[in-house]
C-alpha cells in the first residue's frame, strides 16, 4: 500500500480526509495526520509517507514551507496542496517542491481521489522501475549491443513499449526524454546479398564502437537507423558531420572493394519528438535533400531512393503478425483461448524465408514487443497482468537472458499461460457487486448510445462517481472500457465480408463511422479495412494445400 499523511489545521477537515475518504480503492492507507507543518516533518521522519496531503495556510509552519523540509528529507514524496481559493495563488508558487496536484476547497472526495490516484500511480511506478532497475542491471546475460539494438528498432517502428527500467539498464532511457533532441539517420540499399547485409551492419558498428550515445539498429534486410543522443546544448553541425564521415568511408570501402553503394538521410529531431514519428517522417521523405556521402552520389543502377517504393520483402517480417496479435490479443484473453493465443506469439517469430531471418536483434526485439503487447493486452482487460514488482522483475529478467529463438518462445509460452489464468481469476475475481452490473449493461447495450452519464442514471450514481470508481477499480477509464469493447465485437465481425464497415460501426455502437476508426486504429493499432487485409491475408495462409 502507499503510505498517505494528512496534514490540516482544521481538526473536522482533517478527520474527514482520514476516515470518510476511502483510500484504499486507490491503494492508499493513512499512516499518520498532523495539525501543521512542524508536526507534520516529525511525522515523516518516523512514517516515511510516500505522498503528503496537505492544507496550505497553517499555524507554526505553513503548507510550503513544510513541503520544502519533507522533500529535502525525502525528493520522492509527492505532495498534494489543498487550499483555498484565495490560497491557490500562494499555492501555485510551489510547484518546484515536487506538487503533484491542487485541489480547491471545500474538497471534493471525487476530485481529491483522481488527484492522489494518480500520485499513488507515479508511486508504484517508480517503486517498480527502482526494483526493476537493479535486478535488471545485476542481472543481464544477453549481450547488452544486442539488446540496445533489439529496443532501439521496437523504439522506431512502434512495435513495444517496453519499461524505462529496461531501457535505463542499458543506457537508452534518453529515447524517451522530453527535453533533449536527438538525430535519426536511415542508411539503405538493395537487400539483394544477406553477406553484404551483415558486412554493412559489422562495419558500421565498428565506426561507431565507443560511441555509447549511437546506436545502430537494422530495421530490415535493406535498411539500418542509427539513432544519435543529442544534449540541449550540443551542436547540431557536429553531429551530423560525425555521421557524415562514418557513413562516408563506409560507402567508400563497400564502393571500392565492390562497387556495392549505399544512400543516406540524416535530420534532427526537436526535444519531444517521439522516435516512432521521427522515423515515420525520415521514411517518407522525398528523394531530394539525401545526404550523398561519396562524390559520386548514389547513382548505381537499380537503388531504391529513400521517399520512393521499396522493394519486395524489405520491411521487417515481423511487423504484421506483431500487429495482429496486438490486435487479437484482448479478444483471446478473454474468450481464454490460450492455443489461438500462442498460435499468435509463435507467427511472430514465423519468418525463415524472409531477408531479415535469423538476426539476434530481430529475435530479441520481437520476443520484448510480445511481451510488452501481452501486458498490455491484460491491462486492456482491467487487470493487472503481475501480482507484484518480484514477479514483474522474474518476467522481465527471464526472458533478456535467453540466447536463442526456441528459448524465446518458450519462456513466452509460460507468460501467455499465466497472463490467460490472470485473466480468468481476475474476471472472476473482480466481478463485485460495483462492476458486474456495468459490464453488464456495456455487454446488453453497446450497440446503442452508450455513455457514462446514460450507466451512472441506471444504476442511481452520479457520472464522476462511476467514471472515479470504475477507473480506480480497473485501472481503465469506463469510455474506455466502453470503446474497447465495442472494438473487439466489431472485430469479429470483419471477419464476414459481406458487412460493410459503415455497416458494422453501425452495429458496434459508432453513428460517426471516422470515429469507428479512431477508436479501431487506437485500440489496434491499425485501421478496420488493414484489419480485414490482414485477417483475409492470414486466413489463406492457413489453408491447407
Amino acid at each position: 500500500m502507499i503510505k498517505l499523511l494528512i496534514v490540516d489545521d482544521e481538526t473536522a477537515e482533517r478527520r474527514a480526509l482520514c476516515r470518510s475518504v476511502d483510500w484504499s480503492i486507490i491503494g492508499g492507507e493513512v499512516v499518520g495526520d498532523a495539525w501543521n507543518g512542524k508536526q507534520a516533518i516529525e511525522l515523516a521522519m518516523q512514517t516515511r509517507p510516500d505522498i503528503v496531503i496537505t492544507d496550505v495556510k497553517m499555524p507554526v509552519m505553513d503548507g510550503v514551507e513544510m513541503a520544502k523540509k519533507v522533500c529535502a528529507l525525502d525528493p520522492s514524496i509527492k505532495i498534494v496542496f489543498c487550499s483555498a481559493y484565495e490560497d491557490f495563488g500562494y499555492a501555485r508558487e510551489a510547484a518546484n517542491l515536487n506538487a503533484f496536484g491542487y485541489v480547491l476547497k471545500p474538497i471534493d472526495d471525487e476530485e481529491l481521489l483522481r488527484t492522489v490516484k494518480k500520485a499513488v500511480d507515479k508511486c508504484i511506478e517508480e517503486r517498480m522501475q527502482g526494483a526493476l532497475f537493479e535486478r535488471l542491471k545485476s542481472s543481464l546475460t544477453l549481450s547488452e549491443p544486442l539488446l540496445r539494438e533489439a529496443i532501439v528498432r521496437n523504439e522506431l517502428l512502434g512495435l513495444g513499449r517496453e519499461p524505462e527500467a529496461l531501457l535505463r539498464s542499458v543506457g537508452l532511457d534518453w529515447l524517451r526524454d522530453e527535453e533533449e533532441p536527438f538525430g535519426l539517420m536511415l542508411i539503405r540499399w538493395l537487400p539483394e546479398d544477406r553477406r553484404k547485409t551483415e558486412e554493412i551492419k559489422s562495419l558500421l558498428s565498428e565506426r561507431l564502437t565507443g560511441r555509447t550515445e549511437a546506436v545502430c539498429a537494422q530495421i530490415s534486410a535493406g535498411e539500418i537507423a542509427v539513432t544519435l543522443r543529442l544534449h540541449a546544448n550540443a551542436v547540431a553541425d557536429e553531429a551530423q558531420a560525425m555521421l557524415e564521415r562514418t557513413v562516408r568511408g563506409l560507402d567508400e570501402r563497400l564502393a571500392k572493394a565492390s562497387g556495392f553503394r549505399l544512400e543516406s538521410l540524416f535530420r534532427l529531431y526537436p526535444a519531444g519528438t517521439a522516435p516512432e514519428e521521427a522515423y515515420r517522417q525520415l521514411s517518407s521523405e522525398p528523394d531530394e535533400g539525401r545526404l550523398r556521402p561519396a562524390d559520386s552520389g548514389f547513382a548505381a543502377a537499380g537503388a531504391a531512393g529513400i521517399g520512393a517504393p521499396l522493394p519486395e520483402g524489405y520491411s521487417s517480417a515481423a511487423a504484421d503478425p506483431l500487429l495482429r496479435l496486438r490486435a487479437e490479443a484482448p479478444r483471446l484473453l478473454r474468450q481464454g483461448d490460450e492455443g489461438a493465443l500462442y498460435s499468435r506469439v509463435r507467427a511472430c517469430f514465423r519468418h525463415a524465408d524472409a531477408p531479415d531471418a535469423d538476426d539476434p536483434a530481430l529475435e530479441c526485439g520481437v520476443a520484448l514487443s510480445v511481451l510488452t503487447i501481452l501486458a498490455d493486452a491484460v491491462r486492456s482487460l482491467g487487470f493487472e497482468p503481475f501480482s507484484g514488482i518480484d514477479e514483474e522483475i522474474v518476467c522481465w529478467t527471464g526472458l533478456v537472458r535467453q540466447r536463442s529463438a526456441d528459448g524465446l518462445q518458450s519462456c513466452l509460452e509460460e507468460w501467455v499461460r499465466a497472463f490467460a489464468g490472470k485473466a480468468r481469476t481476475g474476471k472472476e475475481a473482480s466481478e463485485d457487486s460495483f462492476l458486474k452490473p456495468i459490464r453488464r449493461i456495456v455487454g446488453e447495450r453497446y450497440a446503442s448510445t452508450l455513455t457514462v452519464e446514460s450507466i451512472a442514471q441506471s444504476l442511481h450514481f452520479t457520472p464522476n462517481y462511476l467514471g472515479a470508481t470504475f477507473k480506480a477499480k480497473t485501472g481503465v477509464s469506463l469510455n474506455d472500457y466502453i470503446n474497447k469493447y465495442r472494438v473487439t465485437v466489431s472485430m469479429g465481425l470483419l471477419r464476414d465480408p459481406s458487412l460493410g464497415i459503415y455497416e458494422i460501426a453501425r452495429r458496434c455502437g459508432y453513428e460517426n463511422t471516422p470515429y469507428f476508426h479512431k477508436m479501431f486504429k487506437k485500440h489496434t493499432g491499425m485501421t478496420p479495412g488493414e484489419y480485414r487485409l490482414l485477417e483475409r491475408g492470414a486466413a489463406e495462409d492457413e489453408r491447407p494445400d
